[in-house]
């Protein structure tokens, strides 16, 4: 059962045993690791063990003597055993792909009944400190076999699986190479583990041995991860596809993302140890990001890496963001009237959380959007539904009413298109925009929203009232 068990035989009766249902733990006599199966009373069967689970169905047949066993694993691999129950402990001999057992030989499988108090108690995140460098080490053990290890803000996953019945408890844990074996104890301020170093199994707690404690009872001893410099909200255009970025750290390791191909919220830790500074970003959607990043002089530059590969050095690829120019995202933020010299009048809608909402003769729509206010023209991004980002230039300017000669102090430009000025000039293909009143926004929603034709009281061009 280290491999995947072979031989299933079929037309053996399911019978129930409640015997042999529960959780139950032991050695492979061929490689020593920890078995450890779980039986169901609904013919579910699983085997956890440190170089992997399986799932299956079993079926028994107690009219033989001894019983027999029948395993299908999802993997479609089968196998076909015998097995009894003598006091607590259960031996399983296994069969081949063609044929079952009939006696128990020396190879036969052992097992006890599992300690499911204990198991609860070693399931959660403890923590050790780097006896090298004083970095803390977080080690989550989890319900389905599933050992997690967090280092400098680099995780791996593994597997792990335990024997109760020897005391002390045997633990065995497999990463990326071969089973390691160890030994561990509960002790009145954590779990005390033995040497993990070699491939044979201490029997004391000397040497190399490390005493894991809870989490939660020692975050309160680990040095502050909070990186001031870099909270707050920064904004840029990412090298690659040239879309505006928006980044919000707070103190308290949330981060958010706006752009207006779609916002993200998540949670980020940093190290701030050794240079170049580590970041790790876990996104809500359990996607996420390793980085390293500097601040200076009011940039931020951030080189991503994936989920699993954190670089190591700066590129032409790093994002370069300043301080969002808080300012100007307070001022865009409301409603505007205006359009284009088309005749089109249309209600615009900045609303916060990068909602944008516009509303035009037979149409409505809503969109997100985001705002690079450190460039001049501003940098402003608007994505309406599944479309592509429109990448355009915009920027406030006082304009000149040509009936009165009164300035307007908030006039709105939008051009689509980066990389060219915008004209002071109010020429075709500049979509202007004056701040819109209560009495705007109550006279045109209902209007442009139904499509009705527009009453010769609305302006055609909204720097005229």
């Amino acid at each position: 059962m280290a491999q995947s068990p072979a031989g299933f035989s079929s037309g053996n009766p399911a019978v129930a045993d409640p015997n042999l249902l529960g959780e139950w733990v032991g050695e492979n006599p061929n490689d020593g690791q920890i078995m450890h199966l779980v039986f169901t009373a609904n013919g579910v069967i699983a085997l956890q063990q440190a170089v992997g689970s399986q799932i299956g169905r079993y079926s028994v047949n107690l009219s033989s003597s001894p019983a027999y066993l029948n395993i299908h694993w999802n993997d479609n691999t089968e196998g076909g055993a015998i097995y009894e129950i003598i006091g607590q402990e259960l031996h399983i001999e296994q069969g081949g792909a063609q044929h079952r057992p009939q006696h128990f030989g020396r190879n036969a499988v052992t097992l006890k009944k599992s300690d499911s108090v204990l198991q609860t108690k070693l399931l959660g995140e403890w923590i050790v400190t780097d006896p090298d460098n004083g970095h803390p080490i977080y080690f989550t053990f989890a319900q389905n076999g599933v050992f997690n290890v967090l280092y400098r803000g680099d995780s791996t996953e593994e597997a792990y699986s335990v024997d109760w019945t020897k005391s002390p408890p045997y633990l065995d844990i497999k990463g990326s190479g071969s089973v390691e074996k160890t030994i561990f104890q509960f002790t009145d301020t954590g779990i005390l583990v033995g040497d993990v170093d070699g491939q044979t199994r201490p029997t004391n707690f000397t040497g190399k041995a490390m005493l894991l404690k809870r989490a939660n009872d020692v975050m309160s001893e680990l040095p502050p991860t909070t990186d001031a410099s870099l909270c707050g909200d920064w904004v840029g255009e990412d090298p690659n596809d040239g879309e505006v970025l928006h980044f919000v750290f707070t103190p308290n390791f949330a981060v958010e993302l706006q752009q207006a191909s779609g916002w993200r919220k998540g949670t980020y830790s940093v190290d701030l140890t050794e240079p170049p500074t580590y970041l790790n970003i876990h996104w809500d959607d359990n996607s996420g990001l390793k980085a390293i990043y500097q601040t200076n002089d009011q940039e931020l530059h951030i080189e991503r890496g994936d989920v699993k590969t954190r670089p190591q050095s700066f590129t032409d690829s790093a994002l370069v963001l300043k301080k969002a120019d808080s300012a100007l995202l307070t001022k865009l933020q409301g409603s505007w009237v205006g359009g284009n010299f088309a005749g089109q009048i249309s209600l615009i809608t900045f609303a916060s959380g990068g909602i944008i909402k516009s509303a035009e003769k037979g149409q409505s729509k809503v969109g997100t959007y985001s705002v690079d206010g450190n460039t001049n023209p501003a940098c402003l991004d608007i994505k309406w539904g599944s479309d592509v980002v429109d990448k355009c230039i915009c920027r406030f300017q006082g304009i000149t009413n040509n009936n009165t000669d009164v300035p307007f102090k908030d006039i709105l430009i939008i051009q689509e298109g980066r990389g060219q000025d915008l004209s002071p000039q109010l020429i075709l293909g500049i979509k202007p925009y004056r701040r819109a009143s209560a009495e705007d926004i109550n006279k045109l929603s209902a209007i442009l929203q139904l499509g009705q034709d527009q009453p010769q009281t609305t302006p055609t061009n909204p720097i005229e009232k």
